[in-house]
């Protein structure tokens, strides 16, 4: 009798910590309209406040601050690995990734464009303007000739900002360190007598059109997009042009060609700017070819640089202040 109220009592003691020690449950959402597909993971507040998050059009990383179980649709799109307390999601043919944390109930949200609804998009736009009786050369007033390698004009695209975080590691956030990247570049080709428009001056969104269409009315001769790498590594990307199923006879308007004039410049720069990175840090730097929309719809010279997230996100000015020193040598390789 003794040995069962004992066996009792132990049971009454250990299911409580048993029942402490189970894992949170998050659980992963998604919906699909036409090519856009918005991604949920709902937890507890904790699990989703504390939670570190890196971004790339390859992939989605979430470091939970403990171990949890994930819950799923059958039907989920994506290869989907876990491990302990760190969740990755395979993501292929995404163009635009935007991220949010929200809050009642807490969760994390990832809204995707891929690649295919970004192509249809400029296809309507060109569409739109064929039935409008519009010329070729006319769209956005884009210009015909291809601007010296003088750099006068730089407009600089901060990434992300506003609901759109970026990439985020504890209380850092990728939006902010692009924003203040750009402030301390536009500040430092400024006094060297250069004119410099950011496409945000603030922490505020902006959609991907608007952006293109900001930077389309400066007329610059070079468009620098910054963003926050997700490995140690910089890396600098150029516009891979062309889309091979546009109909032949919408081909003058292809927005795609404005980029093509450009893209042995852009090319030029992006060498240029790995070799100042390479030549300031020591290590390698990435130089490929995407098909990112902010660059193949610009009509000047144009890159998107990523620099190392850790570095950035220390803190430490004298790291910012050598990328910038290393993106002005670029630009001055670049002019030679």
């Amino acid at each position: 009798m003794k040995k069962v109220v004992l066996l009792v009592i132990v049971f009454c003691l250990a299911g409580p910590a048993l029942h402490a020690e189970q894992a949170p449950e998050v659980l992963l959402r998604y919906s699909r309209h036409d090519s856009n597909i918005r991604l949920v993971l709902e937890s507890g507040a904790d699990m989703i406040e504390k939670a570190g998050i890196v971004t790339s059009l390859s992939g989605i990383r979430i470091d939970f601050p403990s171990a949890f179980e994930i819950r799923r649709p059958a039907d989920f799109i994506f290869d989907m690995t876990k491990k302990e307390r760190y969740l990755t999601i395979s993501l292929k043919d995404v163009s635009e990734i935007k991220t949010s944390r929200l809050s009642s109930p807490s969760r994390l949200v990832f809204d995707l464009r891929t690649a295919a609804s970004t192509q249809r998009g400029f296809l309507q736009q060109i569409e739109k303007k064929l039935q409008g009786g519009q010329q070729p050369g006319q769209q956005n007033q884009m210009r015909t000739e291809i601007p010296p390698r003088r750099v006068k004009t730089v407009v600089i695209d901060p990434g992300h900002g506003g609901y759109d975080y970026g990439i985020i590691s504890g209380e850092a956030k990728e939006k902010d360190i692009d924003l203040v990247l750009a402030r301390e570049l536009s500040a430092a080709l400024t006094k060297k007598g250069r004119t410099v428009f950011l496409t945000r001056k603030s922490d505020q969104s902006g959609s991907l059109s608007e952006r293109i269409d900001f930077a389309l009315r400066k007329n610059a001769d070079l468009f620098i997009s910054l963003h926050a790498s997700s490995t140690e590594n910089f890396a600098v990307y150029t516009a891979a042009v062309g889309i091979p199923d546009v109909d032949a006879t919408v081909k003058p308007y292809d927005v795609y060609a404005t980029q093509t004039k450009f893209l042995q410049n852009s090319r030029d720069m992006a060498d240029a700017v790995g070799m100042a990175l390479k030549s300031e840090f020591g290590t390698a730097v990435v130089l490929r070819e995407l098909p990112i929309p902010v660059l193949y719809a610009m009509d000047a010279p144009a890159v998107l640089i990523e620099y190392p997230l850790a570095k950035s996100f220390s803190g430490e000015g004298s790291t910012r202040a050598r990328i910038i020193a290393a993106l002005l040598n670029g630009i001055t390789y670049y002019e030679k």
